[in-house]
């Protein structure tokens, strides 16, 4: 319908400008600056990216077979991202429970990179948007990645400079790669 077109159209015009401001935004910002911006950004798009956007945009669309795939795979993939940032999550915490101080964190994908939990919410919200197919989610996974990478390769960088013995074949958040 027009209407349906019409919202669709100014999804993407508010995520276009949303990417640019971005973009702007992390060339000035401090961290707190940018942890301020990801609540704020949490809050405007909160509509955006409820489950139940999921069936509408299926349903609405007509797509629930030609998108099945995608469905199934986003599932996968956001499940598959919670443990891993859960599970993530957890080893660091539990390293301070031993003892006080800082330390190297081994163990799961800790084996491969420096930041899993990071990893695993990015594939989270990348397998988020895979479900939902809009631009609400697709600007919060463009977000994220802008967040959680820079985030990522400052703590890599910080472990190596303060661990002689941190692994030297170890990536900071995207294994093999980054």
């Amino acid at each position: 319908s027009l209407l349906d077109s019409h919202r669709g159209f100014l999804q993407l015009y508010k995520g276009k400008i949303l990417i640019t401001f971005i973009m702007e935004f992390l060339s000035v910002a401090s961290a707190t600056d940018i942890e301020k911006m990801r609540e704020l950004f949490e809050n405007l798009n909160g509509d955006d990216i409820e489950l139940n956007t999921i069936i509408e945009t299926l349903y609405e669309q007509n797509m629930m077979d030609s998108v099945s795939i995608f469905l199934i795979t986003g599932f996968l993939l956001f499940v598959t991202g919670l443990y891993i940032n859960i599970s993530s999550d957890n080893k660091l915490i539990n390293l301070r429970k031993i003892k006080k101080g800082y330390f190297v964190p081994k163990g799961g994908l800790f084996k491969y990179i420096s930041c899993p939990n990071f990893f695993g919410e990015i594939l989270e919200w990348f397998g988020f948007t895979l479900m939902t197919f809009n631009i609400g989610s697709l600007s919060f996974f463009i977000w994220t990645c802008c967040n959680l990478i820079p985030r990522g390769l400052a703590h890599h960088s910080w472990y190596k400079n303060k661990f002689n013995e941190y692994p030297k074949e170890r990536k900071a958040i995207l294994p093999f790669l980054i």
